[in-house]
């Protein structure tokens, strides 16, 4: 054969092995990481209402906190530490909840540019070229930049941009785990719709979620939840993600198997009209079968609850406890006439779930659902009580909370647990009530008014509040404590023998009593000598 010939053949066949090695090298199948969301991501929902500014009365606040979770769960993830497996959301101001918060502000300040860069496109003018980036897997496009993190086991944040109202707009974070391409080669054409995405998306926790490609209307959705019609014109690659040191888990080492309860987690679904916050807050009052009660004051921490979003309260007994030992429950807020001036808050409470955790299995005690609303708490109708029926039987197994937490020097505290006892004269109750103050390294200061209720304690009696901070600090930040009862002057004024006091520090890496004293009495509080002040002493 002519050799001239052959050229044209050589030239083919150069083609298809080119074409063919081409094929091969871009995917070559699926590939994942070992991030495992049911084992590295958290057991909850996203269902955060963060506020982000609340300055001079201007208050700005966004939905969710993916952006936190998923900086969190990557956190824990290298930095091989066990995530929390709490199913509920961490109260607001908690440890969890501050960590997330800080995560989520890092996740969005470090990646300014390309928020901007996505929203800045008026009538969506751009939608079909986000889309496209999202696609291209050569020249720096965002397929090409999750393969090279994906391809040497590194799982990645990507941020996604919502269609809607014909732009794009900043909606979600979550974290790519994996991909599979299929037939398409990186080059926009055919397959497109092959590629797929494998992600951990906070708001379905405990799964994979799969970004798929409609070819035809030029968006991304999640093949698994399409139903919620969540359709994104682009994503990008987070690549300013720095691995930080998280919050360990307090309940990685379990209590004894036992029947008792050590803490209820209160979980609030609120309506139309939120819970204000500030001055006007959510308290929590547990009576028991054997006559004695336990009061939470300020359970929302001061923060607000906006309408229709779901918060959560943890209340840590002072003792652990069976299930058979609860009565009911009582929440109530501020007392309020509008005689002041200052307008009355409604609270529109939609849905309460309580679950009971210690020594056995997380088990559900108490459900109350509204159709629609449970119950609108108002200034004159402030409180609402609700029974524990019904109360599920206990099978001791493995523990969930770990009460004998380990005691670090930078041991932080959100909550304080007091218990008082009263000497041979009671705290009358009624209009004559006691109120705590607490006062910080800072120079700021908390009070809590009528930490009984209202609630004669009677003579010899001991009696327990718990008090939740408006903000995590240190046990050493916490400097004094003002027991305060009514300023009387004339008539009939109530004297209250105080006789003994211990102060417990309760947070996420803490339990320490932090202040003890007892005396007979201590003080005698009367009506025109009515403040005593404690100074803690300092480790």
């Amino acid at each position: 054969m002519h050799p001239k010939k052959t050229r044209p053949m050589r030239i083919l066949l150069l083609w298809i092995f080119i074409s063919a090695a081409r094929q091969t090298a871009f995917c070559q199948g699926a590939h994942s990481t070992g991030f495992k969301p049911e084992a590295y991501g958290f057991h909850f929902v996203n269902a955060f209402a963060n506020t982000f500014f609340d300055q001079q009365g201007i208050r700005i606040s966004v939905s969710g906190c993916s952006g936190g979770m998923c900086y969190a769960a990557l956190d824990y993830y290298n930095r091989n530490m066990m995530a929390p497996k709490q199913s509920y959301q961490p109260p607001d101001n908690s440890l969890l909840y501050d960590y997330f918060y800080s995560r989520q502000l890092t996740s969005l300040f470090e990646n300014t540019d390309k928020w901007q860069e996505l929203t800045a496109n008026p009538f969506g003018w751009q939608n079909h070229e986000f889309f496209n980036w999202g696609l291209q897997g050569t020249y720096g496009g965002r397929l090409q930049e999750l393969k090279s993190y994906i391809d040497k086991g590194i799982p990645v944040p990507l941020g996604l941009f919502e269609i809607a109202d014909g732009r794009s707009l900043p909606d979600n974070q979550v974290i790519a785990i994996g991909y599979d391409c299929g037939r398409y080669q990186g080059i926009l054409g055919d397959y497109m719709e092959d590629v797929k995405i494998y992600c951990y998306n906070p708001a379905y926790p405990d799964m994979i979620s799969t970004l798929q490609v409609n070819k035809t209307r030029h968006y991304y959705y999640w093949k698994d939840h399409e139903i919620n019609g969540d359709h994104y014109a682009g994503y990008f690659v987070d690549t300013r993600y720095v691995a930080a040191t998280p919050p360990p888990d307090p309940s990685s080492a379990a209590s004894q198997p036992d029947c008792n309860a050590q803490e209820l987690v209160v979980t609030f679904k609120s309506g139309d009209y939120g819970l204000r916050g500030g001055d006007d807050n959510c308290h929590v009052m547990l009576q028991f079968n054997d006559g004695t009660v336990q009061q939470f004051l300020n359970v929302n921490r001061s923060q607000p609850w906006p309408a229709n979003t779901t918060h959560t309260a943890e209340l840590w007994l002072a003792d652990p406890l069976p299930l058979s030992a609860f009565k009911n429950i009582i929440f109530y807020t501020k007392s309020c006439d509008g005689s002041n001036g200052i307008p009355c808050n409604n609270w529109n409470l939609n849905q309460v779930t309580i679950t009971a955790r210690g020594g056995f299995p997380d088990a559900i005690v108490l459900t109350q659902i509204g159709n629609p609303l449970l119950k609108r708490f108002s200034g004159k109708d402030f409180s609402g009580t609700y029974y524990f029926t019904n109360l599920p039987a206990c099978t001791p197994g493995n523990g969930n909370v770990n009460m004998e937490e380990p005691e670090t020097g930078s041991a932080t505290t959100n909550q304080l647990l007091i218990n008082i006892r009263t000497g041979n004269d009671d705290l009358q109750g009624g209009d004559d009530n006691l109120s705590i103050s607490v006062s910080y390294r800072d120079g700021t200061s908390q009070t809590f008014s009528n930490v009984n209720a209202g609630i004669n304690w009677p003579v010899n009696s001991t009696n327990t509040a718990t008090i939740n901070l408006n903000k995590t600090v240190h046990r050493s930040d916490i400097m004094r404590l003002e027991l305060r009862t009514k300023n009387c002057q004339e008539g009939s004024c109530d004297n209250w023998s105080f006789q003994g006091i211990t102060v417990t520090a309760k947070g996420y890496n803490t339990e320490q009593v932090i202040y003890q004293q007892s005396g007979n009495p201590i003080y005698l509080f009367t009506g025109s000598n009515n403040v005593y002040s404690i100074v803690l002493k300092k480790n």
